[in-house]
């Protein structure tokens, strides 16, 4: 085996035989490890340890109990090379750690004593290492799927001779500006680096492609078009991207580092989920599907592993990974025509036959995931990948409240229309799929803490009873039933001392029961603004200071304070935030680009994707009244420059107000009442042609009203407050 390296035909047919077993057990299936050695032949001791690896790794990480030692038992000629054996131990390791973070050097080294005391040892990914020694040790997270393989190049040697030489201690290198700070994961296609952005000073993650695979025709061109994709969908359930660059001829793309973990991760630490957040859950992925849709890009690769469960200070939510099969309508394909790429058991049967595809594709991908977390089952399984093909053909998954009789009729439904295998029985378009699960969310009515929905299954409790126990049942029904007959024998009244209009005629009634009427359809939800705040900062050397919401705990920001503005919908709408300032100047908050056209969102911001989350605005343009307005509308809208063009000639009829009291906040959303927020608490003011309101209050309706009528809006909502200058500490 370790003569592998010098024979180039040798690595060839090892690396591709891998190929297609890591294909495998990708797909489901449980290769048998003899049936491959003897399909590798000649090389079979070539190959038998990265089979080994990549068997052991996949088999933990899905939940077997199994250990490098069963492989050793065997395979005893693993043993032969220690350096390869304790590779096979690091695998277990690394595995075990994912699923359980407990795991250490420890329990290791007592099972097995005779490899600890081998120098390789020392190279193990329990051992603690020095800042120049961490690229020498590669450890993947759980939730990577296409690792770098021993046998292929190693990934601390393609680190050290790819990255610039740190220039900080603790660093593991340099990639253009950023430092290297360690490595979050690798795949077959390249590997996801934790750095440092130096001008911003934030951590960022970097998802670098690996030179050799960036040679490969279309690689670099599929690559550059994720990166454009998910640029192009600025959104709260779509990954950011902050920068697209190159290092050494070889793209790379910068992004968020975000907490949390996969949904793949979640159901394999968890499992079950409770319905309300799996509800929920799939509702933000709808919602990002339909920025995504809205920008013409289809996904093609929806499934747990590509739902990123980010953890905010607003709790978890999902974010949309790996947009790299996600292709534009207009795009060029980059494929071979009527090429098959996406995850079988996830796949619509239009993507398998390699069809065209759209919006739709997806929403079949979403009910796969919708069916899996409902009832713990794949809705199309099988051994092989032809297998789940055919049965994404023929295959028909029963009702989901046929296993889980516990769940909502209208989710059932829902989950069935997702799956039918003509995209045009299914709903259409992930605007409907996410206003449905809206309804069915607000159905619910349940605690925060529902029970999780499992598949049933038999307890040991739930076996079969023995004979005597079904005869005792018996007997005593029959006991019960006596006891009954006797008790109404002796209390009933011959039917000849009953009242002649009293009694029912048996033979008049009806055979069965008439069906109760259908309910009414719910209305759909109107579009309109749950929450809208505008947080007050003030503005420090080292860091913003967080003073509260105005109104609420704030409410005369000074001049040079800095806002940042958070806006929750009913429902995704298309929506400007708009600032309106002391010097006359309306200003557009998001989107951020005027000449685009605004994204479907349920929660407009700003900051906006890809700014900076950690940016603000400044209020830096004059004392007296600032007014933020968010504007909605359910229809998709122009770009901001073009909307003003429209319906305002170029402004907003907007008239500053240079002296106002302080410590009030206003707030109108065109409804019957205007809100004055104080201190001391809230007073109401109504607002309609027979009231007079006065200042601010009237400034803030006139503006309000001419927003949702001369520009055509579903909703407005609109704060407004004092900036004055800062008093003396």
């Amino acid at each position: 085996m370790a003569a592998t390296a010098n024979r180039p035909h040798v690595t060839a047919v090892v690396d591709s035989l891998c190929d297609r077993f890591e294909d495998a057990l990708r797909a489901g299936e449980r290769p048998v490890l003899d049936a491959w050695l003897r399909e590798a032949g000649s090389d079979a001791s070539a190959a038998l340890a990265d089979l080994v690896d990549l068997d052991l790794d996949h088999r933990i990480r899905t939940g077997e109990s199994i250990t490098a030692a069963d492989y050793f038992a065997r395979f005893p000629e693993l043993l032969a090379d220690p350096t390869i054996a304790v590779r096979l131990v690091s695998t277990e390791f690394q595995a075990a750690r994912a699923r359980q973070p407990g795991v250490s050097e420890a329990d290791f080294r007592y099972r097995y004593p005779n490899l600890a005391n081998h120098p390789e040892w020392s190279n193990g990914p329990w051992v603690s290492k020095s800042a120049s020694e961490r690229t020498s040790s590669f450890a993947s997270p759980a939730d990577t799927t296409d690792e770098f393989r021993p046998g292929k190049t190693d990934a601390a040697e393609f680190l050290a001779t790819f990255l610039a030489t740190p220039e900080r201690p603790g660093d593991i290198g340099r990639l253009a500006e950023y430092h290297i700070c360690g490595v979050l994961g690798a795949g077959g296609m390249g590997v996801v680096l934790e750095a440092e952005d130096p001008t911003l000073l934030r951590t960022v993650a970097i998802k670098l492609m690996r030179p050799e695979v960036a040679t490969r025709p279309g690689a670099r061109e599929r690559f550059l078009r994720e990166a454009r994709s998910v640029a192009a969908v600025a959104h709260p359930r779509v990954v950011v991207i902050h920068h697209i660059g190159e290092w050494k001829g070889t793209p790379f793309l910068v992004m968020p580092l975000m907490a949390g973990r996969s949904l793949q991760n979640r159901l394999k630490a968890d499992p079950p989920m409770p319905l309300d957040e799996i509800v929920r859950i799939v509702r933000e992925a709808a919602d990002g599907l339909a920025a995504a849709h809205a920008r013409g890009l289809t996904h093609r690769d929806i499934k747990p592993d590509n739902l990123w469960l980010e953890d905010t200070t607003e709790g978890s939510h999902v974010r949309l990974l790996d947009f790299g099969l996600a292709r534009g309508d207009e795009a060029e394909s980059l494929t071979v025509p009527g090429a098959v790429m996406g995850t079988p058991s996830y796949m619509a049967p239009e993507q398998a036959s390699g069809q065209s595809v759209d919006g739709r594709t997806d929403l079949f991908s979403l009910g796969c995931v919708l069916f899996e977390l409902l009832t713990g089952q794949k809705a199309f399984a099988g051994s092989t990948v032809l297998s789940v093909l055919h049965a994404l053909a023929n295959h028909h998954p029963p009702e989901v409240r046929a296993l889980v009789p516990t769940i909502p009729a209208s989710l059932s439904d829902l989950t069935k229309q997702l799956l039918e295998k003509s995209p045009e029985h299914r709903p259409t378009s992930a605007i409907a799929v996410s206003a449905e699960l809206r309804r069915i969310e607000a159905t619910l009515g349940a605690p925060p803490n529902l029970a999780p929905i499992a598949p049933p299954q038999r307890t040991p409790t739930q076996r079969r009873q023995p004979r005597w126990v079904w005869v005792t049942a018996a007997v005593v029904l029959l006991a019960v039933a006596a006891l009954v007959s006797w008790v109404v024998a002796r209390d009933r009244t011959p039917i000849a001392d009953i009242p002649e209009s009293s009694r029912v005629d048996l033979n008049a009634l009806p055979s069965k029961p008439e069906p109760a009427p259908p309910l009414p359809p719910i209305a759909s939800v109107p579009l309109r603004v749950t929450k809208f705040n505008v947080n007050h900062y003030t503005h420090m050397p080292d860091a913003d200071v967080l003073r509260g919401v105005l109104g609420e705990k704030t409410f005369t920001p000074a001049l040079n304070d800095r806002v940042r503005v958070a806006v929750q919908l009913s429902k995704p709408g298309y929506a400007y935030v708009i600032a309106l300032r002391p010097d006359g100047v309306v200003d557009l908050c998001f989107p951020a680009d005027e000449e685009m056209p605004p994204p479907l969102t349920d929660t407009p911001r700003y900051p906006s994707p890809p700014a900076d989350p950690d940016d603000s605005y400044g209020l830096k343009e004059g004392e007296g009244l600032w007014v933020f307005v968010v504007v909605a509308s359910e229809k998709p809208l122009p770009s901001y420059r073009t909307w003003l063009s429209q319906h305002f000639r170029n402004k907003i009829a907007w008239t500053p107000m240079p002296k106002i009291p302080p410590d009030i906040v206003w707030r109108d959303d065109g409804n019957s009442n205007v809100e004055t927020l104080i201190p001391s608490g809230m007073v109401l003011s109504p607002r309609g042609k027979s009231e007079k309101l006065i200042g601010p209050a009237t400034t803030i309706t006139h503006l309000t009203d001419s927003l949702r009528i001369t520009g055509q809006m579903d909703t407005v909502s609109a704060i407004g407050f004092r900036v004055g200058k800062r008093e003396k500490d």
